[in-house]
């Protein structure tokens, strides 16, 4: 099949306006590509907590949970922990989770306290951290029974493979198709992600960008833009065209949506309501949580990388040889170390896959709808993908984890067969606490696959 289709998150569109560049022409900044949640947490709350918290305890509460955690106090642990890291000067974890009152007890000897308040809900770990400063005296604590906090920081990050190692496991081999109808017939990429108010649906077609959602087995334009409002046409398109879609999110959590599409002179970056931020050099390719920028090359994709964008961090990943097909993902293990696991298709159907820690395999017999994520956050990323059949009747949706460990092909371990044929797929972020949804479109619906 003819289409691509890559890792993305999104953002919900409820208006649409006419097309603009900012004013200032600038482009917010992303998160770390290659970070785990558990360190965008920490690096966040330290951020927001400054020079407030010297020489403090951090002390968290018992979690709050709507999923099983067998491990939550050692997941309380470790987010006291990295927290203290993080903010240095002195800070220093209590490593058992305790109520505020005897928190507050233990640290009036340091004189400042920082407590964390975590819950776990809908798929996100959400923490907020109070700071305190303490009386160190009987008569001072006297005078002030109960402080109040000098400073306060929020933070949230979705579940990952280290998160997940302390929660009960997610099962892969059965799946609930929500099907809709009413999508456009010339898709060639689909983004998939969390915008303003919940999940939303990004489609990339030949004639026009479109953000929905799907509502009771219909689809459900939210904002619309034609491409010739964003790009002229490209000056030698491709016969067969190729797109990607990728959707990003800044520290602030700003939503940015970068397509591509070999049929367009220039890729574009748009916000969340489709409205144009920037054109981007070359070609927008997903590159772990964010894009790199690439050229045609005949008929395939060249195996050089550029940034999209001034300012932008160069690409650490080259391909040896041009590819027609690619999704990438940052997956994080149970152990927390997190990794950029790509996958190419060259035209004859062969799929590899790498990642950083010099991991290789190869499955062949795959089409050019092709996505990558840790859909059960087990720390091994599951590659989905489309057949590379003669007829449409043929496709299926193909779902396999790749062990890395083992030099085996990835283990099969779910086949979706889809009729009308595949013409993209794209992993969402969890929407709740069991695994990540996916996304399918083909010639005549919309799937959601949970």
């Amino acid at each position: 099949m003819r289409s691509v289709l890559a890792w993305a998150m999104a953002v919900l569109v409820t208006f649409a306006r006419p097309p603009s560049l900012r004013a200032d022409g600038a482009t917010p900044p992303a998160v770390d590509p290659i970070e785990t949640s558990v360190g965008r947490l920490s690096r966040a709350l330290a951020s927001a907590i400054g020079d407030a918290a010297p020489n403090a305890l951090v002390s968290s509460s018992p979690l709050t949970t709507d999923v099983v955690a067998p491990r939550a106090s050692a997941l309380s642990s470790l987010l006291a922990v990295t927290v203290a890291s993080r903010l240095g000067r002195g800070a220093h974890p209590r490593r058992d989770p305790v109520a505020l009152p005897m928190a507050m007890d233990e640290a009036r000897r340091a004189g400042v306290l920082v407590a964390l308040d975590i819950a776990l809900f809908k798929g996100k770990v959400r923490v907020t951290a109070d700071v305190y400063r303490l009386p160190k005296t009987v008569w001072g604590a006297a005078r002030e029974p109960a402080p109040v906090p000098i400073a306060h920081a929020f933070a949230e990050a979705p579940f990952d493979g280290e998160i997940r190692a302390y929660l009960e496991p997610i099962p892969l081999t059965a799946a609930r198709i929500d099907r809709a109808s009413g999508v456009e017939a010339d898709v060639l990429a689909i983004a998939c992600g969390e915008l303003e108010g919940g999940l939303a649906i990004v489609t990339l077609g030949r004639r026009r960008v479109t953000s929905l959602r799907v509502r009771g087995g219909v689809v459900v334009p939210l904002a619309a833009h034609a491409w010739s409002e964003l790009s002229p046409i490209a000056p030698a398109p491709l016969r067969e065209p190729l797109g990607f879609a990728t959707i990003t999110h800044s520290e602030s959590g700003q939503a940015s949506i970068d397509l591509g599409s070999t049929d367009r002179a220039q890729s574009v970056r748009l916000d969340g309501s489709l409205a144009l931020r920037t054109a981007l050099k070359g070609i927008a390719l997903p590159l772990g949580n964010g894009t790199a920028c690439t050229a045609t090359s005949g008929s395939i994709l060249a195996d050089a990388f550029v940034p999209c964008a001034p300012g932008e961090a160069p690409p650490r990943l080259r391909i040896e040889r041009g590819f027609d097909a690619m999704a990438s993902n940052v997956v994080v293990s149970s152990r927390g170390e997190a990794s950029l696991v790509s996958t190419t298709r060259t035209p004859d159907g062969v799929l590899t896959l790498r990642d950083d820690r010099e991991h290789t395999a190869r499955i062949e017999g795959v089409g050019a709808q092709v996505a990558v994520a840790d859909l059960d956050q087990d720390g091994e990323p599951e590659i989905l993908h489309a057949l590379d059949v003669g007829s449409p009747i043929e496709d299926a949706v193909v779902v396999r984890s790749w062990k890395r460990a083992a030099p085996d092909v990835p283990t099969e371990t779910l086949r979706l067969p889809a009729p009308a044929g595949v013409s993209a797929i794209a992993v969402c972020p969890p929407d709740g606490a069991g695994r990540a949804p996916f996304v399918v479109a083909t010639a005549d619906e919309i799937w959601v696959v949970r």
